[in-house]
């Protein structure tokens, strides 16, 4: 049987919260006590990850896929917890640079497309520390008080 890629994103859903579960149980032990899906859980998933991983390509390794899966999800997770949304993809045009990756829509105060995936290379790449809760946070994007 042949799955089309609605189906295989509609799996990638399904696999939601076992995948997360996945990832949090590969994090050392003292590292899973803040997975809450709060807002500063945002920021400690943000330095482990830069603790882990010297910029955007070592998590693009194929190795690494499950890190950058669990840790996309739970990003998402949070801010879809946290601001509402659904998870949505783009299968249809193929000029969006998020063609065929998972996003999410319908937050509160979104204006931009926001892709979890994404985050995870960019926050790599800035290595502030506080990339994640500055866009949780952000009055024109993602704000709870939008």
């Amino acid at each position: 049987m042949k799955f089309s890629d609605q189906d295989r994103f509609e799996f990638w859903l399904m696999e939601m919260d076992e995948s997360i579960r996945r990832f949090s149980d590969s994090l050392p032990e003292e590292e899973t006590k803040w997975l809450d899906f709060s807002v500063g859980s945002l920021s400690c998933l943000e330095f482990w990850l830069i603790s882990r991983y010297d910029g955007p390509m070592d998590i693009m390794r194929p190795t690494e896929a499950g890190v950058h899966d669990g840790a996309e999800r739970y990003i998402g997770e949070t801010f879809r917890k946290n601001l509402g949304g659904k998870w949505k993809i783009d299968f249809a045009d193929k000029k969006n640079v998020f063609f065929g990756v998972p996003q999410i829509n319908e937050m509160k105060g979104q204006v931009t497309q926001f892709c979890p995936h994404a985050l995870v290379t960019t926050l790599l790449d800035r290595r502030s520390g506080g990339f994640l809760a500055a866009i949780f946070g952000a009055p024109d994007s993602n704000s709870r008080n939008a």
